[in-house]
């Protein structure tokens, strides 16, 4: 009788964990340098990138460069298989705020060699408090100029500083929802998805009530139908939560396949399974995929299970529908 496989917890044959190396801080800083020397040039041509702003408030500008300035942290990580720590990506922070005072002092050196002022003349901090005093808001496409902002300006500024320098952490924090297998030292790669559709289609439920706003019997047969396939979930769930990868994709392999778009059920439940390209660690995530009685699309998560080597974190049952 074969003993249920258990995630399993970090011995001393595993790799010791991946600490960003200079390779990730390299990816980070050319494309921090790539960016940096795009928003000069879009100055030069007169757009502010950096002085967008949504509603007067939201620095939309400032954040999309920092995203875009932080891509290369994420790509390295990515590809080298490094696990960024939360301390590292906090840490980019700190290295967010010093980018954005080089972009400053870049446009403050090419100010001053355009119109040839030495730089006892102005200095860098004056630089920056008459860029923030001077700030004026005019909608898109307007020709007028706007008033300044004046003192109010550096709160634009800060605005503008706090935007990038967060925008900079975005794509390396969208990585910790990837699963990473922490003794290969690799993220785990996609093995296949599954479903478990409802017998209730969704051509079905939305013909029931048609012309009426609010309709009994559509929520009671939708209903019905996300009762079903969250049981079948739980009842899949019971199968494959201490069970050895093979049995995982055993029980996988004989569940729905995907939909066609004519038989599209009201209900379904897609279980995404990804692994180790290295050892049988995986990881499971299911995700309901459903409707309102008003139509509008609806997800949810149903249950997760990660089975990773050198970590282990108990799987909450999912709720079985009554």
């Amino acid at each position: 009788m074969s003993t249920p496989n258990q995630p399993v917890a970090a011995t001393s044959s595993a790799l010791p964990e991946r600490s960003p190396g200079l390779l990730v801080y390299a990816c980070g800083v050319g494309t921090t340098a790539l960016v940096l020397l795009l928003v000069q040039a879009l100055n030069g041509t007169g757009f502010n990138a950096m002085g967008l702003y949504a509603n007067g408030i939201l620095p939309v500008g400032a954040i999309l460069v920092g995203v875009a300035s932080g891509v290369g942290y994420a790509l390295g990580s990515r590809f080298l298989n490094v696990k960024l720590s939360r301390g590292f990506v906090f840490g980019m922070l700190a290295t967010g705020v010093g980018d954005w005072f080089a972009l400053q002092y870049f446009e403050y050196a090419s100010i001053l060699e355009h119109y040839r002022v030495a730089p006892t003349a102005l200095g860098f901090f004056d630089y920056l408090t008459q860029t923030a005093t001077s700030m004026s808001f005019a909608r898109a496409g307007s020709s007028s100029e706007g008033v300044e902002l004046g003192r109010a300006g550096y709160f634009f500024k800060a605005l503008e500083l706090g935007g990038f320098a967060l925008g900079t952490m975005v794509p390396a924090w969208t990585l910790f929802a990837m699963p990473y297998c922490r003794r290969c030292r690799l993220y785990l790669k996609a093995d296949g998805t599954s479903f478990v559709r409802s017998a209730v289609l969704q051509a079905e439920v939305m013909k029931l009530g048609r012309f009426r706003l609010k309709s009994p019997e559509r929520e009671a047969l939708l209903q019905t139908a996300q009762a079903e396939v969250r049981r079948r979930a739980v009842e899949v769930f019971a199968q494959i939560e201490r069970a050895p990868l093979a049995v995982v994709r055993s029980v996988l392999a004989g569940l729905d396949g995907a939909a066609s778009r004519k038989d599209k059920p009201a209900a379904q439940v897609s279980i995404c399974l990804k692994k180790c390209p290295r050892c049988e660690s995986h990881h499971l995530v299911a995700t309901l995929a459903t409707f309102a009685a008003n139509g509008r699309p609806a997800t949810g998560e149903v249950f997760k299970l990660d089975k990773t080597q050198g970590y282990s974190e108990p799987a909450a049952a999912p709720a079985e529908a009554s």
